[in-house]
């Protein structure tokens, strides 16, 4: 997509998000989620529970809660699953 230049919208960058996930790669998750916002598109909740998800799992909490903080940055709040996650 990128190399024709069609833009990339939220739900192109959350697909890539679940792929990196898929891979065990919570910060190339995480860094498509933070890409989002410079190329116009506010995020949603969708793309941030992989990548939140993913570092509770692996236990990475500082990375988890720096998930949390951007949300909030962004005005997306957590659900209960991404609470729960976190607790």
């Amino acid at each position: 997509m990128c190399l024709e230049k069609v833009p990339m919208n939220e739900a192109t960058l959350t697909s890539v998000v679940r792929m990196a996930i898929s891979m065990g790669n919570g910060d190339m998750a995480f860094d498509m989620v933070k890409q989002m916002k410079p190329l116009g598109i506010n995020p949603i909740l969708r793309p941030y529970g992989p990548a939140l998800s993913a570092f509770c799992n692996n236990g990475d909490i500082e990375k988890a809660f720096g998930v949390k903080e951007k949300m909030f940055e962004h005005g997306v709040y957590p659900k209960e699953p991404e609470l729960e996650a976190l607790l």
